[in-house]
């Protein structure tokens, strides 16, 4: 875990627009997983903002839409202010990624980061999520 630290922390220094999105959200599963939730809420954070960014120019991209669903697990978990209702926006992220790119391969990728986020959620916050990742409420 701490070389994945190091390895996504030296990711974050190279500015790729088209995946910056997904570097700050595995950023913030990491930070996460190590118990920083400092770290990850500010990564969280930055990857909505990055994944919206993306997403006001090119509405269909799968992949900003995942990792911002996830981001939005992510919150959920650490708690911030600024989201109301972080899991059903989650959901409704995942349901639009779904409707774009319902593919195998891309769910299973997405649902291996969700199991990660999962491993922190002692509450049992993203219960209903799931079904959304795996695109079964589309």
């Amino acid at each position: 875990m701490v070389n994945a630290r190091a390895t996504i922390e030296a990711a974050l220094q190279y500015d790729v627009p088209e995946n910056n999105h997904n570097a700050s959200a595995l950023h913030g599963i990491i930070a996460l997983r190590q118990g920083d939730e400092v770290t990850a809420r500010g990564a969280f954070v930055r990857a909505i903002g990055q994944a919206d960014e993306i997403l006001s120019k090119t509405a269909e991209y799968y992949s900003a839409l995942d990792a911002k669903g996830l981001a939005l697990c992510g919150i959920a978990i650490v708690g911030a202010t600024q989201w109301v209702a972080p899991t059903d926006d989650a959901i409704q992220t995942f349901r639009a990624a779904r409707k774009i790119a319902p593919h195998a391969g891309v769910v299973k990728s997405v649902l291996r980061l969700f199991d990660e986020l999962v491993k922190c959620d002692g509450d049992n916050i993203l219960k209903d999520v799931r079904a959304a990742v795996e695109g079964r409420d589309v």
